[in-house]
């Protein structure tokens, strides 16, 4: 069973947030997903934004102090990394496409995991986190509302772990297509109870990403 706790746990605690992660921390998932965004000054911040600029892969318009007024608990990378146990490890949902290169050099600064995970809707911004980060899990994030074949081809091309699939399309077939080329999938977000004891019941080797991950593990303990 593979327990990820999404943006931290953000059905707990203000998404991305201190208080998310260390509520995440308590349940012990395989890996904390947080977002990474970055600020019009350069700052690299844990935020979602919303789908239109995820797709684009630009930076946020405002400043990092701009953004902090509107979103009081707003956590930069940095912070994040200096606060890190390392006793869990993150999947970093990256969103800042265009400045991945500069991201790249600030993860390596600071000595990330080996452990860390990646997931993006951005190919080539992935293409550069795996030839960087060879030890790193890498899930290409199928594009919001497409279906998920075109992500298992892309994982099965550019040798990425796996696909990051919306579970709307969690079926037999994106399954076993996974499981033919040898790729992993996990499923966003499902934070109900009875569809998490359904969804990693039948399909027992998904990571199961919640923003629920205290009702996950009433069903699954460690």
């Amino acid at each position: 069973m593979s327990l990820v706790s999404h943006r931290g746990a953000s059905g707990l605690a203000y998404e991305n947030s201190s208080d998310s992660i260390n509520e995440a921390k308590k349940y012990q998932p395989v890996y904390i997903e947080v977002d990474i965004h970055c600020t019009a000054d350069n700052v690299f911040i844990m935020h979602h934004g919303d789908i239109k600029q995820t797709y684009s892969g630009s930076r946020r318009p405002e400043t990092y102090a701009e953004l902090k007024k509107q979103i009081p608990k707003l956590l930069k990378l940095e912070d994040l990394l200096k606060q890190d146990d390392h006793e869990h490890a993150f999947m970093f949902d990256v969103k800042c496409a265009a400045d991945i290169d500069d991201l790249i050099l600030f993860l390596q600064s600071h000595g990330v995991s080996s452990s860390v995970g990646f997931t993006s809707p951005h190919e080539e911004a992935l293409v550069k986190l795996k030839k960087s980060f060879p030890n790193a899990i890498t899930l290409i994030a199928q594009k919001y509302q497409a279906g998920p074949i075109r992500a298992i081809e892309l994982a099965r091309d550019k040798n990425f772990s796996g696909i990051s699939l919306n579970k709307w399309w969690l079926g037999p077939l994106p399954y076993f297509l996974c499981k033919y080329y040898k790729k992993q999938i996990m499923v966003y977000t499902i934070d109900h109870k009875f569809w998490q004891w359904w969804a990693q019941t039948l399909f027992l080797d998904i990571m199961l990403c919640t923003n629920r991950p205290d009702l996950y593990r009433e069903i699954f303990p460690k």
